[in-house]
């Protein structure tokens, strides 16, 4: 069961690079006296403030989020004639006539920048009970359990609907729980906020963007793909997202040289959401269509596929394989408990498919089964990631040739995976990251796998990527797991 092995590893490791829950910018509010900005962290956080030659430094305790701060500069004008963005550290360039003052204040940082004559008021007097709640939810939100924080944020909005902080604070949990028209609505409801009424938070990943980028990979001496692609997104209306991707190349594999996807996704004002995306390919004349429903505890997820080829098989490539299948799949990533013991992100998944393989004149049914536990922790510096997963494949009909090559690839398994992975940011966009992974193989052979990769991803302008990857797989059919790719795109 080469194939699903490698599918499975590369599947769980490529996806260790997630980015870490950083600082990120929750409302701007503009007055005659100056602006208002609220940053807002997963847990508590501290800032220090130092001047010098009209320069001030603000250095933050966590890390920031710099794809939602790329906005504020013009903002804070004519007070602020400058800004650069640091890992966790924001330098502003201050007027003569300007000043600049921060302040800490439980997983929020309040800025003022306006006249230097001028200052932020007085905070107001809070009521205790509703100062203890609010640090509960802070407590709640640093450990990993951002349903209960968002609970307690609505408790207190009920009593305090028009307060900035906590709609600030209610949009950066409703975005964690990628639910952003609420996150949207919230900050649509923050006093003296310029923005576009329903558009998605600035710096989100449903944010409208638009992605050119170019990948060139090769598995020891195959070239699997050199290709162009394009990606984009945005808001309809409130509550509707589009999504498309377009992708062309070449490869060394007879195969695909044109893909394309369209996605529409609605969010419900209730905060669950559903989305449709339908994948084609001329060449291959199929497709897939996926159904996904989102509900408090995660998503569940509906794919049928005709016709398609697989990328991930090159060694079933050269034989034009398509395959045809139903799949279900469940994510649970409401683990709450758990997350707090562990103080990260922890997603269960676990799917079953129905699937039927044609190459050639030779037909193969089968099932194939997965469950996967994965964990990403809060800190980011360095961040830490693991995971096991499990793969079950069963074939449903005997194969009219038992050494032909899906019979051989696609023959009985059961494999446990654990992957170990470690993401450290060095410098502004800059970051490395490594894998170790171990695969367990019940009716074959294991296999011992390691990567490493490095990125440049600023949140808009060019973007890099580099990543190899080195495996041991002394199963059969000869599928080598060498390989590398390396990637180009600007992004806007």
């Amino acid at each position: 069961m080469t194939g699903h092995r490698w599918l499975g590893a590369l599947t769980l490791t490529l996806a260790l690079w997630a980015p870490a829950a950083h600082g990120q910018l929750a409302s701007v509010s503009r007055g005659a006296q100056g602006v208002a900005v609220t940053l807002t962290w997963a847990g508590p956080v501290q800032v220090t403030s130092a001047t010098r030659a009209g320069r001030t430094t603000l250095s933050f305790s966590r890390v920031l989020d710099v794809a939602s701060l790329r906005a504020l500069g013009p903002q804070l004008h004519p007070w602020v004639t400058g800004i650069h963005v640091a890992s966790s550290a924001l330098t502003l360039v201050v007027a003569p006539h300007a000043r600049v003052v921060a302040r800490a204040d439980g997983n929020v940082v309040h800025l003022w920048v306006g006249p230097a004559r001028a200052g932020p008021q007085a905070p107001t007097a809070v009521d205790p009970r509703a100062r203890l709640k609010l640090l509960k939810a802070a407590l709640l939100w640093s450990t990993g359990d951002p349903w209960g924080a968002n609970r307690l944020l609505d408790e207190l909005l009920r009593a305090s609907p028009k307060r900035g902080d906590l709609l600030a604070a209610k949009s950066v949990a409703e975005r964690r729980l990628d639910r952003w028209r609420r996150a949207s609505e919230a900050l649509d409801a923050v006093p003296g906020a310029r923005r576009t009424p329903g558009a998605p938070p600035a710096g989100s990943a449903h944010a409208p963007r638009v992605d050119v980028v170019g990948v060139h990979q090769r598995q020891g001496d195959t070239l699997l793909r050199r290709t162009l692609a394009v990606t984009g997104h945005g808001f309809v209306t409130s509550g509707v997202r589009l999504a498309t991707r377009a992708e062309v190349g070449g490869t060394d594999l007879p195969g695909t040289r044109f893909r394309g996807a369209l996605t529409l996704r609605h969010d419900l004002r209730s905060g669950s959401w559903w989305s449709v995306t339908g994948f084609g390919a001329p060449e291959q004349s199929g497709g897939r269509a996926t159904v996904s429903l989102w509900d408090r505890l995660g998503r569940t997820e509906l794919r049928a596929g005709r016709g398609e080829a697989r990328w991930d098989l090159p060694s079933l490539m050269r034989l034009r394989t398509s395959r045809d299948a139903v799949t279900l799949r469940r994510t649970l990533r409401a683990l709450g408990p758990l997350g707090r013991l562990l103080r990260g992100n922890v997603t269960a998944e676990v799917s079953v498919a129905l699937e039927r393989w044609q190459a050639g004149t030779e037909t193969l049914r089968d099932v194939f089964a997965s469950a996967s536990l994965r964990y990403v922790s809060w800190m980011a510096r360095p961040q830490l990631e693991a995971g096991w997963t499990v793969l079950w494949l069963r074939p449903l009909n005997a194969p009219a040739t038992p050494q032909g090559a899906l019979a051989v690839t696609l023959a009985k398994t059961q494999i446990h995976l654990l992957t170990g992975g470690l993401r450290v940011p060095l410098w502004r966009w800059w970051s490395v990251a490594g894998f170790v992974g171990y695969g367990f193989s019940v009716h074959g052979e294991d296999a011992v796998q390691a990567g490493v990769s490095t990125a440049w991803e600023p949140p808009s302008g060019l973007t890099l990527s580099a990543s190899y990857r080195r495996g041991v797989d002394p199963a059969s059919y000869g599928l080598a797991l060498d390989g590398a790719q390396a990637q180009i795109g600007w992004r806007w």
